[in-house]
């Protein structure tokens, strides 16, 4: 038995800032009823990622003693609180790529490589 998919109309004005779009909804394709039934077009279903800014502050909150030296307990700890799945592998990750002279912790100088590599995972706030 066939399902009945709802059909999902996009207004013009949406449609007129994504070209893409315009093109698949005028554009006959079998697998457009698909597409079109599981489109959402909202601003919440897209949050924004941490800032630089932000993902340096919550790395530096997580130094445990303040020394300025963030050890892969510490790394592991915030990528904890950013919502990653594993956070030990993120620390462990994020340690080989910061750690340049390679003593078991990413110091000041080396946080910004740090701070690179999670801005590349492009982690956003809980909403929970």
């Amino acid at each position: 038995m066939a399902s009945v998919l709802p059909k999902i109309t996009v207004p013009t004005s949406k449609r007129a800032n994504l070209p893409w779009l315009s093109f698949l909804l005028t554009n006959s394709h079998p697998n457009l009823k698909i597409l079109e039934a599981n489109m959402r077009i909202t601003n919440k279903s897209c949050p924004r990622a941490f800032s630089k800014q932000q993902l340096l502050k919550i790395f530096l909150d997580c130094d445990a003693n303040s020394d300025g030296f963030l050890t892969k307990e510490e790394i592991k700890k915030a990528f904890n609180h950013l919502g990653a799945v594993i956070p030990g592998y993120r620390a462990w990750e994020g340690l080989k790529r910061a750690d340049a002279n390679k003593d078991g912790c990413v110091s000041p100088e080396e946080l910004d490589g740090l701070i690179d590599y999670a801005d590349k995972l492009q982690y956003t706030p809980s909403t929970n």
